[in-house]
């Protein structure tokens, strides 16, 4: 082995050459001798080398004697809640040296109600015209969020540092190969309250801005085979009113979740050692307003919707049980159509319970027997779920608490009575196809926004209505007390001309024969014009039944 040879004069010669060009530079130029600036240059590097190890040793002391630190990872709700709140509230104002550039996906509400202001703003908008909606709603917004970095900020008269950092995932491992962040919190003292003050101002601050929403989430796979809650979307709360079903009904549903969900409930549910929890089956044909109800619910209780699907082929029984132990302790879990996973009632015999999907189609006894069979019958599709798992995740021993379940089914006599007896299903509603004097509700919600109303919550409106100058008579126009019960149901008070045409709406089409989906699809043609859904109704409703007799013969 050879040792590398010594430089010789000649190699060492354009060193020298530069050394010397360097310090007559420095010598002429700023009076400097070479040798005092190189030691001046390492003094400084070693005193910057000392005062970073010295900082850091300092910080880790101070962290442990007279700082307090709270960590938030990115799987918990918290961390969208904060990023949130510093995107709106320190990023316009403060001076951030890493972001991140978004352009976040709004949902179709948002979209409509952005196209709407573009078109009111324009001068030149012809309803006539065709609509080029890229052209309407323009480019999506670009939202900018805090990265990677620290910042500090004041909040109630306390210093607060916010760091934000990124876990760069494994590529080699499918399940961690995302970024994951996580937000570190501080502030001086031995105290947390500086820092729960400032996430419950961030949760308010969420509270206000999501309160007339309703999110929904779904058990999806984000990567890998693993299913988790994954938001969906976000839209505006639907309205109690704006759901057709009877009175009665409607007012014991409402009124028995509101008793549920106080808060003097879980302690007696507590005190008689009863599990907090709370079910809930919605039957009918289809297109009747299971899920619409549901949704409604959450609106009004504010409270997020998770839907899980019974069907979904990567779900398994360890998967529903986790999944229904990852919920929060308030919220309506939504399992729609259990009747169509095949978990049916046991038969005795030996035979497979889950054949409904291979029965024999036979003769539809009515119309919401043969609306279930026409959406169900080319689907034979059974689950891996069986009965004793989805009984074990509904109400077993590591069930969670505190949620309301609402399954949805078109075949309520199918399903196993252990699916539906009491502790598990402590409340069934049906839902009947539409009377006539819910086809005047839903004609009236329809056209609501056609018609000269006075709101029914106004005081003025209230006064009227308490001293009967505008109370029309039901003897004179032939309504029942059920008619006048469904309109103030719907929290304003028609014009006399609208009543009049819901009234021959309702007339015109039979009773019992259509779902209000059905009904809802005709009106959506002549949504603007209600006149003209009232004169075509009749002939519509004639051939909408004659095409559904022969299919159930």
């Amino acid at each position: 082995m050879s040792l590398p040879l010594p430089l010789t004069g000649a190699a060492l010669r354009p060193l020298q050459s530069l050394h010397e060009t360097v310090s007559t530079t420095l010598h002429d130029t700023f009076g400097l001798d070479p040798t005092v600036f190189i030691n001046t240059l390492l003094t400084l590097a070693a005193l910057a080398t000392f005062l970073h190890y010295a900082s850091g040793h300092f910080y880790r002391y101070a962290q442990r004697v007279c700082l307090s630190s709270v960590h938030i990872n990115e799987d918990d709700q918290l961390y969208a809640q904060v990023m949130r709140w510093m995107t709106d509230h320190q990023l316009p104002t403060r001076a951030f040296r890493s972001v991140k550039a978004t352009t976040p996906q709004k949902s179709s509400w948002e979209d409509e109600e952005d196209a709407t202001r573009r078109i009111d703003r324009s001068s030149d908008f012809d309803p006539a015209k065709l609509i080029s909606y890229r052209s309407i709603i323009g480019r999506l917004p670009i939202r900018m969020q805090p990265f990677e970095g620290s910042h500090v900020f004041r909040h109630h008269g306390v210093w607060i540092l916010f760091r934000h950092r990124v876990h760069q995932g494994s590529p080699l491992l499918p399940q961690d190969a995302r970024e994951k962040g996580y937000i570190h919190l501080e502030c001086l003292g031995r105290s947390l309250d500086p820092i729960e003050r400032l996430l419950g101002d961030v949760q308010t601050y969420n509270l206000e801005r999501s309160m007339s929403t309703t999110t929904v989430f779904r058990a999806l796979s984000a990567m890998g085979p693993m299913l988790r809650w994954l938001k969906v979307v976000s839209r505006p709360s639907r309205e109690i009113r704006t759901v057709i079903l009877d009175r009665e009904k409607k007012d014991a549903l409402l009124q028995d979740i509101n008793e549920y969900l106080h808060p003097r409930t879980r302690r007696w549910y507590a005190n008689h050692g009863i599990p907090y929890r709370r079910g809930y089956l919605f039957s009918g044909a289809p297109g009747t307003g299971k899920t619409s109800l549901t949704s409604a619910l959450a609106g009004v209780f504010g409270l997020d919707i998770y839907v899980l699907s019974l069907l979904d082929p990567a779900m398994n029984e360890s998967q529903l049980m986790r999944l229904m132990s990852d919920v929060p302790s308030r919220c309506i879990v939504l399992l729609e159509d259990v009747d169509a996973a095949g978990l049916g009632k046991r038969d005795m015999s030996g035979s497979n319970p889950r054949n409904r999907g291979q029965q024999t189609e036979g003769t539809a006894t009515s119309v919401a027997e043969f609306i279930d069979q026409r959406d169900n019958k080319a689907s034979a599709t059974t689950s891996s779920i069986s009965l004793s798992g989805l009984l074990n995740a509904i109400d077993g021993v590591a069930s969670h608490e505190g949620r309301i379940l609402v399954m949805t089914t078109n075949a309520p006599d199918s399903l196993d009575a252990a699916l539906v007896r009491p502790g598990r299903v402590d409340m069934q509603i049906h839902f009947d196809l539409p009377s006539r004097a819910e086809i005047q509700e839903l004609f009236l919600s329809m056209f609501s926004d056609e018609a000269e109303v006075d709101d029914l919550s106004s005081p003025k409106s209230s006064q009227k209505m308490a001293n009967g100058d505008t109370m029309v008579s039901n003897a004179k126009h032939g309504r029942s007390d059920i008619e006048e019960k469904n309109v103030s149901d719907l929290g304003f008070r028609p014009s006399e001309e609208m009543q009049e045409m819901a009234i021959r709406f309702a007339e015109a089409l039979p009773e019992g024969k259509l779902s209000l989906a059905d009904i809802q699809g005709f009106m959506l043609a002549y949504k603007r014009n209600p006149q003209e859904a009232c004169r075509k109704a009749g002939e519509w409703a004639m051939n909408r039944v004659k095409q559904i007799e022969p299919e159930m013969k």
